[in-house]
């Protein structure tokens, strides 16, 4: 996206911040004498802007350089909402933790929950509209894409990350649950960060090089199940003879046999390939 575009898409995301901070301001001087009204009206005006701004954001992860800007927009942002959002979670599941701990009451986590729902389809049929303006040029392309599967790899693999990381962040929020709300904003942008550039790291199909450099030293029966399932399908098909299909490369295939020597006589991988795999992970 052109220098342009992007000061035109923060503009945008600046100008729905800002209309949300007013009406909220309004709701809390209007229905103060109505907490339920108020709690359900403050929870989807906080959840409008933060899906309104995350799909404006969805359209900057190719700004380049990458994928240092879209860390930056990320951990802005972030940052952006946890100090004008204070006391709304904008998610089923932080809604759902405290009813858990038996904390607050089941009606209102249901209506905050439907909040957050309807917010979310009013954030989306609101950015639709304004992305019809084509303001900037990705905004025609968002449109002609529709919807699509955002996962990059398989299954296994995606299900294994996605709880990984889900464990992270929820046990690190526990942790900080009692700095100073100005600290804590801070902590929770550096976690979402550094957990979205993780992501971005394991959703490469050269990490499970990485995997396994590490897991060599394991049984066998461990590693052929983690090499079906992780390795990527150009790996897989180039050992089992595929060889003559034009998917592989010579250097592909030269790699292929010596992982295959290595791994099936438990010596491990070579420190070069090892050493390769750690600078193609770096590198994402």
């Amino acid at each position: 996206m052109a220098a342009g575009g992007t000061w035109t898409s923060l503009g945008l995301m600046a100008a729905v911040v800002v209309a949300v901070g007013l009406c909220r301001s309004l709701a809390r001087r209007r229905l103060h004498a109505r907490p339920r009204l108020c709690s359900f009206v403050l929870e989807l005006l906080s959840t409008f802007q933060v899906c309104a701004c995350t799909n404006e954001l969805s359209l900057l992860g190719s700004t380049e350089p990458r994928p240092h800007t879209a860390l930056t927009l990320t951990y802005g942002f972030t940052v952006l909402h946890g100090l004008t959002l204070p006391g709304s979670t904008c998610n089923p599941c932080g809604t759902l933790q405290p009813l858990w701990g038996g904390r607050g009451s089941l009606r209102v986590g249901g209506m905050k929950i439907g909040a957050q729902f309807a917010a979310a389809v009013l954030a989306r049929v609101f950015m639709h509209s304004v992305w019809r303006l084509e303001m900037v040029e990705s905004h025609s392309g968002a449109l002609a894409q529709g919807c699509g599967n955002p996962m990059q790899t398989t299954e296994v693999q995606a299900f294994c990350i996605e709880l990984l990381f889900s464990v992270v962040f929820q046990l690190t929020i526990l942790q900080v649950e009692n700095i100073k709300p100005s600290y804590r904003v801070h902590a929770v942008a550096l976690l979402i960060t550094m957990l979205v550039f993780a992501d971005h790291i394991a959703m490469k199909s050269e990490i499970a090089e990485v995997f396994l450099c590490v897991m060599y030293q394991g049984s066998s029966d461990i590693r052929d199940v983690f090499s079906s399932t992780f390795l990527p399908k150009t790996f897989l098909n180039c050992n089992n003879g595929q060889r003559n299909t034009g998917e592989c490369t010579e250097r592909e295939i030269q790699r292929d046999k010596d992982l295959s020597e290595t791994f099936l006589t438990n010596e491990g991988y070579s420190d070069s390939v090892c050493a390769e795999s750690n600078v193609k992970a770096h590198a994402a």
